[in-house]
């Protein structure tokens, strides 16, 4: 057995201050980390929450400048529309009183003499153009654009349209060019206000706010105020600090008007979905653009980056465009990021002093029990001699204290105990405790119990030695009576193989007769078929016989027939004879035919005769045939009876001595194992008078054991 060293144990196990450390410390570190988690939630959060508002709230602040300037537009386009409408009111009016001034003058426009109401029409239209387009820069250019005849019955096509550029030149604009173009035709066909896609016009890319002029339901022209897509730059938001922010204005088809990222405009003109190949988003797009609401979400670009985009609705004419403020997700997070970092770093800095502030304390205070443990570890290999220096008035030094005189304790029961019990092994069963008064508690319960085992081991011993006495008696006599069993086994074997010899033979025999019964049995069968047979022939042979006499019996009614019509033939005969006698000799030829037929009917009178006694004859014999059948008849039921009960009889002996052969074979098997049982009984005899023999010599040996015991007077 290796001795046992302390260093040896304490080194392959963990430290309970170590233990405590590392689970105080992993419950600060899941503390630490629930907290950092649930604020960096609520930080991110929060902050998502404030940037995004920041964005929407930036995409309001540009979807306004937007509005401000269709809103320019529009009420350059309105005022014209509503002054046109006035004009045309006026001149109707005039029409109708024929009061229209019919004083020409020439046009600045088209160099044609017009009526009075007209130029002042397009003075003011002039005039009106020219101070926008000087007053707002967002306005470029502006121009009236009239039907054929719609501005006077005597000029086929007018137009006014002044630029920015050329502000005091009238530009003439031909009706086939801008008749079919979208700011001319589709608000003069809806007569509903009109924003156009963005187009380019000499270079310049740009969209126009189309207004109707309308009079009596048909429409007359349209009011198409310019704006050059570029002005929308200096609405656009760019900073240092998000470096992928850009914002765009769109159509209510997501058609791109403005790009901030695109100063040269190569993106005007383009569609979101040239940018957004997800069709997943860009159907999100279309969704909020039917709500007309202000809307958020995150798309994926064509490069893979997640793109935050902010909208919000801009009133164009009947139409709703969209101001986006848009920029990557990632620039977007990164103060969240960075936030998120720096909560990260503190808490794991904080962490770390407070583990190790928190292991330092408990390896001070923990560190007494080092020594407790020491001394349970030699408890554990049986060193006993425990001296603890240990100075706490803690729960630990209370423990230490306690310890010593726990093992104070087991050192003098333990030494008591080995005291008994070597006194025990030496035989003496009377020996009694040297320190009772430290079993106490549960330590009782050891003394308790070697008293028990004291007191139980005595009296065994002593029932022992008695039963040894009885056993020794006893086996005398099974000796005895085991060798008597024996010789009486052997010759009931003996007896019993004869009478299993006997057994046999009878079943042999019996096994003969079963078959001979069985085959007797079967001729039986085979007589009793042919005897019903021929009962069947002799049956259908009375039948026969009784439709011969039956019909002997119609034979001889027409034999009697025949007899009777011979009768009156003679009589017949007679008189024909007496006539032809009385004819004379007129009438020999019948005499002689008369004699013929009398010869005759005497001839068929005894055939008829003959014929009557040969069918009496046979009726005769067909009766006594008949009586003779019947009485056969009747003798063969009774052998077919006898017959059947023979064969029922030759059946039941077959049976019975089928059964009685198995029985045979069951007590020829139930004998065979009697035999077996019997020479087992005597073998078995032998063993036991041979184990008696030896269980006297154990007994006499016990008994010698037992007196070297010192037992308790039971008394």
């Amino acid at each position: 057995m290796p001795k046992y060293t302390k260093k040896s144990r304490t080194n392959g196990s963990k430290k309970l201050s170590a233990q405590l450390s590392i689970m105080i410390s992993a419950m600060l570190i899941l503390v630490f980390t629930v907290f950092i988690l649930a604020a960096v939630l609520m930080s991110k959060s929060a902050l998502s929450e404030a940037i995004s508002s920041d964005f929407s709230n930036n995409s309001e602040k540009n979807a306004a400048k937007v509005q401000g300037t269709f809103d320019e537009a529009a009420s350059l386009g309105k005022n014209l529309q509503f002054y046109m409408d006035r004009m045309y009111q006026l001149y109707d009016m005039q029409t109708k009183f024929d009061t229209v001034d019919k004083t020409t003058f020439r046009s600045d426009v088209c160099g044609q003499y017009i009526l009075a109401i007209n130029k002042d029409i397009e003075d003011y239209v002039a005039n009106t153009i020219k101070s926008a387009v000087t007053n707002n820069p967002d306005i470029m250019a502006a121009g009236l654009f009239f039907d054929k005849y719609a501005f006077d019955p005597s000029i086929e096509e007018y137009a006014v349209y002044i630029q920015e550029s050329n502000i005091e030149k009238f530009v003439s604009i031909p009706y086939s060019e801008y008749s079919t173009a979208d700011y001319y035709k589709v608000a003069l066909e809806t007569q509903k206000p009109y924003f156009t896609e963005p187009y380019d016009f000499n270079g310049t890319k740009m969209v126009s706010g189309c207004y109707p002029i309308v009079f009596n339901g048909k429409s007359q022209g349209v009011v198409s105020v310019d704006i050059n897509v570029s002005n929308f730059n200096r609405y656009a938001v760019s900073t240092d600090t998000y470096p992928t922010l850009f914002n765009e204005i769109l159509t209510d088809q997501s058609t791109v008007v403005f790009d901030s990222t695109g100063l040269s405009g190569e993106y005007v003109g383009m569609n979101t979905s040239d940018f957004i190949k997800n069709a997943s988003d860009v159907k999100k797009i279309m969704d909020g653009y039917a709500a007309k609401a202000p809307f958020a979400l995150i798309t994926t670009g064509n490069n893979g980056q997640k793109v935050n985009r902010f909208y919000y609705p801009v009133t164009a004419g009947e139409q709703t465009w969209w101001s986006l403020t848009s920029l990557d997700s990632s620039d977007m997070n990164k103060a969240t990021t960075s936030l998120i970092f720096l909560l990260i770093v503190i808490a794991a800095v904080s962490l770390i002093i407070i583990v190790i502030i928190t292991i330092m304390i408990l390896r001070r205070k923990i560190s007494p029990i080092n020594q407790v443990v020491m001394a349970a570890e030699n408890i554990v290999h049986g060193d006993l001699d425990i001296n603890l220096n240990v100075q706490s008035n803690d729960e630990i030094g209370q423990l230490a204290h306690s310890f010593s005189q726990m093992s104070a304790s087991l050192r003098k029961i333990i030494l008591d105990i080995g005291y008994l019990l070597n006194e025990m092994s030496q035989g003496n069963f009377v020996v009694k405790t040297s320190c009772e008064d430290k079993y106490v508690g549960n330590y009782h319960n050891i003394l308790t119990a070697v008293h028990n085992i004291n007191t139980k081991l005595s009296d065994t011993l002593g029932q022992i030695n008695q039963a040894s006495d009885q056993v020794f008696a006893g086996s005398e006599q099974v000796s005895a009576g085991a060798q008597a069993l024996s010789q009486g086994a052997t010759e009931q074997a003996s007896s019993v193989e004869e009478l299993a010899a006997t057994i046999n033979e009878i079943n042999g025999q019996v096994k003969e007769t079963a078959v001979n019964a069985q085959q007797a049995s079967e001729v039986v069968s085979r007589a009793g078929l042919e005897v019903e047979n021929c009962d069947r022939q002799m049956q259908e042979l009375n039948t026969a016989m009784n439709r011969i006499s039956q019909k002997s019996g119609e034979i001889g009614k027409i034999i009697k027939t025949i007899e009777d019509i011979a009768f009156q033939t003679n009589i017949l005969a007679l008189n024909a004879a007496v006539e032809a006698a009385r004819a004379g000799s007129a009438g020999k030829g019948f005499a002689v035919v008369a004699d013929e037929v009398r010869n005759l009917a005497s001839k068929s009178a005894e055939a008829a005769k003959n014929t009557t006694m040969l069918i009496e004859d046979s009726i005769q014999a067909v009766e006594n045939g008949t009586k003779l059948t019947a009485g056969t008849t009747e003798s063969l039921k009774k052998v077919v009876e006898s017959t059947m009960v023979i064969k029922t009889a030759v059946g039941r002996i077959s049976q019975a001595t089928g059964e009685q052969a198995s029985n045979l074979n069951q007590v020829t098997t139930g004998v065979d194992q009697i035999s077996s049982v019997v020479q087992t009984n005597s073998a078995t005899a032998e063993e036991s008078a041979a184990a008696s023999e030896e269980l006297s010599g154990q007994s006499q040996m016990l008994k010698n054991l037992i007196s070297q015991f010192k037992l308790k007077d039971k008394s």
